[in-house]
C-alpha cells in the first residue's frame, strides 16, 4: 500500500511540474544538466530523462564545435593557416569537430524516482557537471601524464638539436592528442570555459610544432639521382613530383649532385628503375623508386622505397609507351604517403 502510493500522486511534485521554478535543491542548473522524464512505463520515464542530458550536452558541445568552426574559416579566409605557427591550433580544431562526444552517461543520477501522474510516469534526473568533470580528468590522467613525459622530452630534444630523437617523440604525441583533446574538449563543453589541464596542454602542443615547423624550415634535401636506367627527361619528371611532395610537407630541396655543403642538412640518393615486362596482354612498366636519406650532420641514413602499385603503365606493342604512361602519373600525390611514413622518422612532419 505505501509503495502504491508512493509510485501513484494526486498531484505532480514541482520540482517535476515546473523545475525551471522551482529546481531541485540536489540539482541546481548553475552545476547540473537535469532532465525530465515521461514514459508509460517507469523505464521508459528514466530513458527519456537521460537522453534530455545527453542532448543538453550534445547541443552544448555543438555549440562550440560552431564557434570552433567559425574561427577556422575566418583564419582561412585571412590566410593565417598557411603559417606554420597555426598548425597545431588547426590539427585541434579538426579533432575537436570530429571527435567530441559524451560517453558518460553512467553518472547521471534519477533524483526522483519514477511517480506515475495521469497514467503516466514522471521522473527527474540530473548529472552533476563537477563530478563528471573530475571523472573525465581522472580517466584521462594516464594518457595526460604520459603525453606530458614525451612533450618534456621532446623540449629536450629540441634544445640539444637532435633533429631525430625529437621527429621520433613528435610522431609519438599525435595519437595521444587524439584520444586526450575531445575528452577535454567536453570537459569545456561541460563547464563553458577550458580547464587549466587544457589550457597548460594546449600550451605545450604549440611550443612543440612551433619548434617542429622551426625545424623543418631548417632543413634542405638535396636530390640527385645515382642509378637508374631513365632517361634525363624522365628522371626529370620524377624529381619534380618528389620535389612539389616534400615541399608540400613543408620541406626544403635543393639540387644534391654536388654532396654535402653548407646548404644541405641531408642529402638524397635516388634509385629508379623502369621494371619492364613482356606478357600475355603485352608490356608493363612498374617502376620502383629508393631514397637513400644521409644526414650531413651525423652520417645517419635511412631509406625509403616507393613501390605504388598506381604507378604503373601499360601498351600491348611497346615497352616505351608503357614506361610513359607510368611516369604520366608521376605526382606530388602519388609519392606523398610513402614519403611521408619514410621521412616522419628523421623528420617532424605533420599529419597528412
Amino acid at each position: 500500500m505505501m509503495l502504491a502510493f508512493f509510485l501513484s500522486c494526486a498531484t505532480l511534485s514541482p520540482y517535476l511540474a515546473a523545475p525551471a521554478q522551482n529546481p531541485h535543491p540536489s540539482c541546481a542548473p548553475s552545476t547540473h544538466y537535469q532532465g525530465i522524464g515521461k514514459g508509460e512505463t517507469p523505464q521508459e520515464s528514466i530513458s527519456d530523462a537521460h537522453r534530455q542530458i545527453s542532448e543538453q550536452i550534445s547541443s552544448s558541445i555543438q555549440a562550440e564545435r560552431e564557434l570552433i568552426k567559425t574561427y577556422t574559416e575566418l583564419q582561412v579566409s585571412r590566410g593565417k593557416e598557411l603559417k606554420s605557427s597555426s598548425e597545431s591550433s588547426s590539427k585541434l580544431r579538426s579533432l575537436i569537430l570530429t571527435e567530441t562526444h559524451f560517453e558518460h552517461n553512467d553518472l547521471i543520477r534519477d533524483v526522483i524516482a519514477p511517480i506515475s501522474y495521469k497514467g503516466t510516469y514522471h521522473t527527474l534526473s540530473c548529472l552533476n557537471k563537477k563530478e563528471a568533470t573530475e571523472v573525465i580528468l581522472e580517466d584521462l590522467a594516464p594518457a595526460l601524464g604520459q603525453l606530458n613525459n614525451i612533450c618534456a622530452a621532446a623540449q629536450n630534444h629540441a634544445s640539444a638539436g637532435d633533429l631525430e630523437a625529437f621527429a621520433t617523440s613528435y610522431q609519438q604525441i599525435n595519437p595521444l592528442v587524439g584520444k586526450v583533446i575531445p575528452e577535454l574538449y567536453v570537459v569545456r563543453s561541460l563547464n563553458k570555459e577550458a580547464s587549466n589541464t587544457e589550457k597548460e596542454l594546449r600550451g605545450q602542443l604549440e611550443l612543440i610544432e612551433n619548434h617542429a615547423a622551426q625545424l623543418r624550415a631548417s632543413l634542405s634535401l638535396g636530390l640527385f639521382f645515382d642509378e637508374t636506367d631513365l632517361k634525363e627527361a624522365d628522371q626529370q619528371q620524377i624529381l619534380d613530383a618528389l620535389r612539389h611532395s616534400m615541399e608540400s610537407l613543408g620541406l626544403n630541396t635543393l639540387d644534391g649532385a654536388e654532396g654535402c655543403g653548407e646548404a644541405l642538412s641531408h642529402q638524397v640518393r635516388l634509385s629508379a628503375f623502369s621494371s619492364c615486362e613482356k606478357g600475355p596482354v603485352g608490356h608493363l612498366c612498374q617502376p620502383t623508386l629508393k631514397l637513400t636519406i644521409t644526414s650531413c650532420q651525423s652520417n645517419n641514413k635511412s631509406s625509403i622505397g616507393i613501390a605504388n602499385k598506381h604507378f604503373s603503365g601499360q601498351d600491348y606493342h611497346s615497352a616505351n609507351r608503357a614506361l610513359q604512361k607510368a611516369l604520366s602519373k608521376a605526382d606530388a600525390a602519388l609519392f606523398i604517403e610513402d614519403l611521408h611514413r619514410g621521412l616522419a622518422s628523421i623528420v617532424p612532419l605533420p599529419s597528412l
